[in-house]
């Protein structure tokens, strides 16, 4: 575990951790005392840079359209497309993505009622979702 020292943010450390940095471990530690999160041991933490997921283009979009992706680290990716219903469409992407490259997805929704459409991609550095719309 790193012993990289971090600035204490959260209200709640200075009562519980009255020091001004905190260890990423302690941090973790407090974070799951407070039950904010739930943090295990093994549990990596990532900064928000490990991956980025843009907006489809174009949006909104008529029969198909694009979602770009790429991750900082090699390792399994998912891209899924979800109704508003939270039932799962189609999966794009299933595989190991290899770290900085740029992934470029084609969305078919020729057969898909106009709606709004939510699209989700799952890393190890973490898991982001956003919306589209389809319009015919």
């Amino acid at each position: 575990m790193s012993t990289k020292k971090y600035p204490a943010v959260l209200t709640s450390c200075s009562t519980i951790c009255p020091e001004e940095e905190l260890t990423i471990k302690t941090a973790a530690k407090i974070i799951a005392m407070v039950g904010r999160f739930f943090v295990s041991e093994s549990e990596k933490l990532h900064s928000p840079q490990d991956f980025f997921l843009n907006q489809n283009y174009p949006n909104p979009f008529n029969g198909s359209t694009q979602i770009t992706f790429s991750t900082r680290l090699t390792g399994d990716v998912i891209l899924s497309v979800y109704n508003l219903l939270g039932q799962k469409i189609i999966t794009l992407f299933d595989d190991i993505a290899t770290a900085n490259t740029i992934y470029s997805i084609t969305f078919d929704a020729k057969n898909l009622p106009s709606g709004i459409y939510l699209y989700s991609l799952r890393t190890i550095g973490g898991n982001e979702v956003k919306r589209m719309c389809l319009l015919k």
